[in-house]
């Protein structure tokens, strides 16, 4: 009976043991892990992969990740995602992932690009407002690039990498591929624009300086003018009129960098005076001519509004667009008299009282103030909010033609009578004029602009030529003067941009 006893015992002990032994012998599969996906599907060595599943360790040297046979480190894990990246020395090939000896491996292939090393052709670029010049890229192969600038209000850039200079500093161009990059400095300065017409022959040619290089806008067969001139993310804006000699009557029309849209036909007979841009609207001001009587306009992307209703003559000179609002500066012709006129936001304001023949030519948005500099009885004038300031004495004749405020200072531009019976071309800062010219000959200021505390002023100064007198454009700099068409024949400048 003992015996029985003792080998059942045994027995049972056996059993106990080859059970657990079976328990002991190799991984449960409850622990096998699996990959379910990765991302991305593709990169250069050091790319973060993201591997997706379940089962993993959360301890990170517990999981071995390989791609084909290179071991690649686990930076992070959890049971259903680790963060590894690609290892020096790998190919293209599936993934793997060990857990306490349990493989499991990705059905599709990580595919190792070559590393890209991006380069520019330049590493700087030296630029003036509105130049172009276009930066191109090696080592790319067949990825798709992108361009950026870290500051557009100096520079922007293209998809093909084409760089314009929008206004003076510094930027930085930069093209990238995934994490790969490759920069440029692009350092512009400022460019000082001028529209000047040119009587060449027996019509004139509307044109442009800019920074001693005249651009001619039209090609002289008919009588053409180029009046203001704006700047807007380096393109160039300038507003004018061209006759159709078909129909004897102006076309109004602008340029944007050169090319020309025209704003009516043939059938009207119209001009333009004073172009802005605006948070890409485009604003144009002039005045239509039917049966001598003008009517003063304002055209908002091409769309345009009547500003006087055609009984009385009425004309635009200048135009300022702040915050969506526009005003404008002008003049209207009632009862054999002119009055100085304004509009702010289409609303219209008289100046003046109508007893003297007065105009408005230019006008000016400085904080809340407005500025208008015009004319009063043969008296340059400048009003601020309305106020009227005389600029010289009853007794002697002068005329404003440009305002330009910079900070506490004001600045007028225009001419001066002297006693010899010559106009002088004048700038009043605060009132106080300095003159431009010896006022032994016609001359007179157009447009007035300050930039980094430069004065620049813009117009003509008369000479002699074959004993003929004739306009000559010239700019002023802090009142040193430049000609800016030469003296064959008669030019004369209407307005200034620096930027």
């Amino acid at each position: 009976m003992k015996k029985i006893l003792s080998n059942a015992i045994l027995l049972l002990c056996t059993f106990s043991i080859i059970v657990n032994c079976s328990k002991d012998d190799g991984p449960s599969s409850k622990a096998l892990p699996s990959i379910t996906t990765f991302t991305p599907k593709s990169g250069t060595v050091d790319t973060e992969v993201t591997i997706t599943g379940k089962n993993f360790s959360t301890i990170t040297s517990e999981n071995v990740v390989k791609f084909g046979n290179v071991t690649a480190i686990v930076t992070q894990a959890s049971e259903t995602e680790l963060k590894t990246s690609v290892p020096d020395g790998a190919s293209t090939s599936k993934i793997s992932v060990t857990v306490n000896g349990n493989a499991t491996t990705s059905t599709d292939s990580f595919t190792v690009s070559a590393p890209i090393n991006l380069e520019l052709n330049k590493s700087s670029l030296e630029l003036h407002t509105s130049d172009m010049e276009q930066l191109t890229v090696s080592g790319a192969g067949e990825n798709q690039v992108t361009w950026s600038s870290d500051d557009e209000e100096v520079a922007i850039v293209d998809e093909s990498g084409n760089v314009k200079a929008v206004g003076a500093g510094t930027a930085n161009i930069t093209v990238s591929v995934d994490e790969s990059q490759a920069s440029a400095e692009i350092m512009v300065e400022p460019s000082v624009f001028v529209t000047v017409n040119l009587y060449k022959t027996t019509d004139y040619t509307a044109s442009i300086w800019k920074n001693g290089s005249i651009t001619e806008l039209t090609d002289g067969s008919s009588n053409a003018y180029a009046n203001s001139i704006d700047i807007y993310k380096g393109d160039v804006f300038i507003s004018g009129s061209e006759l159709d000699k078909e129909s004897e009557n102006y076309i109004a029309k602008y340029w944007k960098n050169g090319e020309v849209t025209n704003l009516t036909d043939n059938t009207t007979n119209t001009s333009l005076s004073s172009i802005k841009v605006y948070d890409d609207d485009i604003y144009v001001i002039g005045y239509e001519n039917n049966d001598y009587i003008f009517t003063a306009k304002l055209w908002k992307n091409g769309s345009v509004e009547d500003l006087s209703d055609g009984i009385n003559t009425n004309h635009t000179y200048d135009l300022v667009v702040d915050n969506q609002n526009t005003y404008i500066a002008g003049e209207e012709f009632t009862e054999n008299k002119t009055l100085a006129k304004i509009w702010v936001n289409g609303v219209p304001t008289i100046l003046t009282d109508g007893t003297n023949y007065a105009q408005a030519n230019s006008i000016f948005v400085s904080g809340n103030d407005l500025y208008v500099a015009g004319s009063d009885d043969n008296i340059a004038t400048l009003w601020k909010n309305g106020a009227p300031t005389p600029l010289t004495e009853e007794d002697s004749p002068s005329f404003a033609y440009s305002v330009f405020v910079d900070g506490t200072d004001v600045y007028v531009g225009g001419s001066a009578y002297n006693e010899e019976g010559k106009y002088i071309a004048t700038i009043w800062k605060n009132g106080v004029p300095t003159d431009l010219t010896d006022g032994t000959i016609n001359a007179r200021v157009n447009s007035v602009f300050v930039y980094d505390g430069d004065v620049y002023a813009v117009g003509y100064e008369n000479t002699i030529v074959d004993n003929e007198e004739i306009n000559v454009a010239k700019l002023w700099v802090n009142g040193s003067p430049t000609i800016l068409a030469g003296t064959d024949y008669s030019t004369y400048a209407v307005s200034v941009v620096v930027k």
